[in-house]
């Protein structure tokens, strides 16, 4: 049953028989092709045709819609803002957050307040997480960096 499983995934991820794969595939080209600055934020819904990989359509169910995110909030930045826009958002911003609290919770061991930030930071880690195979969109974006906050 579980080999079954991971066997399917591995189909998804490096057959690319999933429409996802065809556009983080597509992101990762635009990206490259546009290294240092991206195409401008919020780019996808404009730019996407134009790095569209063929497959897309035909894994779409037949339609050639034109998402406006790729379904990964690490290929989107990469795509609209590249390297500088990836480095400035997940180095330096969430890069130095994970840094200062992992050095507070380290120096608030046995404190009440620890467990409380230790619950922050692992649901700071999970949306991290949920992202790479979704989009963030206002409401769990906002509250994310409350939670940094």
């Amino acid at each position: 049953m579980a080999r079954s499983k991971i066997d399917s995934y591995q189909y998804e991820a490096i057959g690319g028989g999933s429409p996802r794969m065809s556009m983080w595939k597509s992101g990762i080209t635009w990206g490259l092709k546009n290294p240092l600055l991206g195409t401008g934020p919020d780019t996808i819904k404009e730019m996407y045709p134009f790095y569209r990989r063929v497959e897309y359509a035909r894994l779409e169910g037949g339609h050639n819609l034109t998402p406006d995110r790729l379904h990964n909030e690490y290929v989107n930045t990469f795509a609209t803002t590249g390297f500088l826009g990836l480095i400035s958002r997940y180095i330096l911003c969430i890069g130095t957050y994970l840094f200062l609290m992992v050095t507070y919770l380290y120096r608030s061991r046995g404190k009440p307040s620890y467990y409380l930030l230790l619950g922050t930071v692992c649901v700071f880690l999970f949306y991290q997480g949920q992202v790479l195979f979704n989009f963030g969109v206002v409401a769990t974006t906002s509250l994310n960096y409350m939670l940094m906050g």
